[in-house]
């Protein structure tokens, strides 16, 4: 195969170990290996997302494959892009995968959906029964996509 999409989805308030950090980065390694080119989604909500994007920075720098990092929308009205587009440079591409029929207040349910469904592997920090991240693990899980969730160190289905 030429290309894996990974996304990264997990609760705002979490923070990956330096254990977890280990286990990622060699996951992803692994998962990419035999890859030309790989795809890394992020939402860019909160801690995880942020010390997985910068865990992706390093297994980028080091892997012999070509990475691309998207930086997903949930919504595309000005006043939201005004206060929450990513830094000049952070991200190769901004990526709107939603409708503009979808309400506001589940259009982040709507993008996860989304974004699991062109993904191939999908990796979780996830401690709680509720919350987006959860009912992206649940949503995962019941379409039989490939992930991990980091928080538990267990592997649930890989590719």
């Amino acid at each position: 195969m030429e290309k894996i999409k990974i996304a990264f989805f997990g609760h705002r308030d979490i923070y990956i170990t330096d254990d977890q950090r280990e286990q990622l980065k060699t996951t992803v390694s692994h998962l990419i290996d035999s890859y030309a080119f790989a795809e890394f989604y992020f939402g860019g909500y909160g801690r995880f997302d942020h010390d997985a994007y910068d865990c992706m920075r390093e297994v980028a720098a080091a892997c012999r494959c070509k990475c691309k990092f998207c930086y997903v929308l949930p919504y595309i009205y000005p006043k939201y892009l005004l206060r929450h587009s990513p830094p000049d440079g952070m991200y190769d591409e901004l990526v709107y995968l939603g409708s503009e029929n979808i309400p506001p207040k589940i259009a982040i349910i709507d993008r996860n959906k989304k974004i699991v469904n062109i993904c191939d592997m999908i990796i979780f920090a996830v401690t709680r029964t509720h919350g987006g991240a959860y009912q992206t693990l649940k949503y995962a899980e019941r379409k039989h996509i490939a992930h991990i969730n980091l928080a538990t160190n267990f592997i649930t289905r890989l590719l």
